[in-house]
């Protein structure tokens, strides 16, 4: 440059910009992924004219997936000490520093809860790439299949492991984590070990010695997959590691080298969800009493998975299950509890106790044997309640609205803040949401009733009710009369098993707020009414398993499914 010259740099090509822009846009997605955007980055990089910074540049934007869950991120920073507080403050302070990033945009894309608080959020890839470097050799990112498994880690700290794996290929990714592990027994300093896959559901197994050589290891997720066997802590005891404050799932064994109920009660300072796995193997009253679940009062979702075949109990095995879940009652702070596969008669009677006020969420599922829904009704909090597969449950009355006397319910409100309640697949149900003296769900927004074909549709319907999800298999059903009342519907998905030509008339159109229509028909239903042109507020109408609908408005269709209706009337 000294003797004045100058040097007119040539633009890349479309397939050296495209190199480029796909190192950025592309690194770490699977090979699904980045089949489906090739077209489209194709695209793009013809627009960048060449140029590398605007390839790199707009490559980064792509990038910026890189998803993270704001409660694993508060975790880990008071797992490694980062907040200094007492115990009961630290993830609440966590919270504000982990906002006061998002404020600051280090964080961005925040999504959210139905409860409106943070779920997860995104970093750009640049700042991530600032924060690796400032890390230096204290972390590893290493992606199985692009990296040597014989890198040297003796002064890693803090290691993560991405595997991108297409499904089928459980064996060879067995084999590279049974090496990349090896390797990290030689690290001794490491401190955290997060293990990501794209491929969930391989069977493997983890051998213990890793533990015994990761002294040091403060935090572990190996949470993105389903099926993995970790005698990290069968065989030394979980009851052991009693800092622990998050476990996703204790599994209850048989042998006398795997988890008792009974290390549980150690486990105190367990925060978040918990889920209990095979509670068929609690063998009596007293070991479920070892657990003290009542004292675990940080823990706020609890899910309890009892049988995994469909072996018909003994009597005494029946019992045994009836005292084991009587006796593990949890602490009165929690806020969501789900049952599955429980092959007993009847739910224990403190699930129904109104001492449990922060209970909001519960969920029923697989019980099919027992003959009896608790009285939830009592609880004052319950916004959300689904019930599925409890085939046995006949009549429903004022003992499930919380009415003792099984009458009328003396002028007193039965779940006062529902607002979501499904039942689903319960073909002896029959019920009338009727209250007695008293109101019956006056907070209730969305009701669905799916493969209940004895259940009438309730004659008093809330009048708040948003959204109605049904599957009309009987005459009853199939009536509208009841829906003429629902001035605050917006979403309404009808499932018909009847052999109907069309949508029953005569109702449809006093749907006035209706902002979306699903419907779904095993039979020859053929065409919509015209009254469908008085629905002023409607958006959306999705067609599903209606092949003569679906021939005869194909033109207006969108991904072979759904209908945007602008205006009704085009379709009609």
């Amino acid at each position: 440059m000294g003797n004045g010259r100058k040097h007119k740099l040539a633009v890349l090509s479309d397939e050296d910009c495209w190199l480029l822009f796909g190192r950025r846009a592309l690194e770490h997605r699977s090979a699904e992924e980045r089949l489906a955007l090739e077209k489209t980055g194709r695209e793009i990089v013809k627009k960048c004219g060449g140029v590398p910074l605007t390839a790199k540049t707009i490559g980064s934007v792509m990038l910026m997936n890189w998803w993270m869950e704001k409660d694993t991120i508060v975790n880990l920073w008071v797992a490694h000490g980062f907040i200094s507080s007492n115990e009961s403050e630290e993830e609440k302070i966590g919270e504000r520093h982990f906002n006061d990033l998002l404020s600051q945009s280090l964080l961005q894309d925040a999504e959210l809860h139905d409860d409106k608080n943070i779920r997860r959020c995104k970093m750009h890839d640049l700042v991530h790439d600032l924060a690796q470097f400032v890390a230096g050799s204290n972390c590893s990112v290493v992606e199985i299949g692009k990296q040597a498994l014989s890198m040297n880690i003796n002064n890693v700290h803090h290691s993560l492991l991405i595997f991108s794996h297409e499904a089928g290929d459980e064996t060879n990714e067995a084999d590279e984590m049974a090496s990349i592990l090896a390797t990290r027994h030689k690290a001794q300093k490491l401190q955290t070990l997060l293990i990501k896959s794209t491929n969930s559901w391989g069977h493997h197994r983890v051998s213990q010695n890793l533990f015994q050589r990761l002294r040091c290891i403060r935090a572990l997720d190996f949470e993105s997959y389903q099926h993995w066997e970790i005698a990290y802590i069968s065989g030394t005891g979980i009851g052991r590691l009693t800092g622990l404050r998050t476990l996703t799932n204790f599994v209850v064994g048989v042998g006398d080298e795997e988890c008792k109920c009974e290390e549980l009660k150690h486990l105190n300072y367990l925060q978040g969800r918990l889920q209990i796995t095979g509670l068929k193997n609690v063998r009596s009253r007293d070991e479920a009493r070892e657990a003290e679940l009542y004292n675990m009062q940080n823990l706020h979702a609890l899910f309890f998975k009892y049988n995994d075949d469909d072996a018909e109990l003994l009597d005494d095995e029946v019992k045994r299950m009836e005292d084991v879940l009587e006796i593990l009652q949890p602490h009165t702070n929690l806020k969501e509890f789900e049952i599955y596969d429980y092959k007993v008669s009847k739910l224990p009677k403190w699930i129904e106790d109104p001492a449990f006020c922060n209970l909001v969420r519960v969920k029923l599922w697989y019980c099919d044997k027992c003959k009896q829904l608790p009285g939830l009704g009592k609880l004052p909090s319950l916004k959300y309640l689904e019930i599925m597969n409890m085939e046995e449950v006949i009549k429903v009355g004022g003992e499930f609205r919380g009415n003792d006397d099984n009458e009328g319910s003396d002028g007193l409100v039965s779940f006062p803040k529902l607002e979501t309640l499904i039942f689903w697949n319960m073909p002896n149900l029959e019920w009338e949401l009727s209250g007695g003296d008293g109101e019956v769900m006056p907070s209730l927004l969305h009701l669905t009733i799916y493969d209940c074909i004895k259940l009438e549709l309730p004659s008093n319907l809330p009048p708040l009710l948003q959204k109605l999800v049904l599957n009309l298999s009987n005459e009853g059903m199939s009536s509208g009369r009841l829906l003429r009342i629902l001035p605050s519907l917006k979403h309404l998905m009808i499932a018909y098993s009847l052999d109907l030509t069309s949508l029953p008339g005569g109702w449809l159109g006093q749907l006035k707020a209706l902002q979306t229509l699903e419907t779904v028909s095993y039979g020859r239903l053929g065409s919509l009414p015209e009254e469908l042109q008085q629905l002023t507020m409607l958006q959306e109408l999705t067609i599903r398993r209606c092949p003569l609908l679906e021939e005869r408005y194909r033109d207006g269709r969108e991904d072979g499914t759904r209908l945007l209706i602008s205006p009704i009337s085009h379709f009609i």
